[in-house]
């Protein structure tokens, strides 16, 4: 079940313009993609499945209002 006791941390990741990326590759079969129409069902499902939230339906309302939006500016990113 998700522990709900422990307290949410936001964190930002930001980098300075011209530094250097380190190349880190993702075990075989894995990649990154960005967000896609769709992606939301996915992420509710994990979600739900990780007990953060008791419906599916109800974790892709939540993302589609606190992401979908801002996916531009977000730029979001799945394994």
């Amino acid at each position: 079940m998700f522990n709900k006791s422990l307290k949410l941390f936001t964190v930002i990741l930001k980098r300075n313009p011209g530094s250097s990326i380190l190349n880190s590759a993702l075990p075989k079969g894995f990649s990154f993609v960005n967000y896609q129409d769709g992606d939301a069902l996915a992420w509710g499902e994990i979600e739900k499945s990780a007990g953060a939230f008791e419906r599916v339906i109800d974790a892709v309302a939540y993302f589609e209002e606190e992401f979908v939006p801002y996916k531009a500016e977000c730029r979001t990113f799945f394994i």
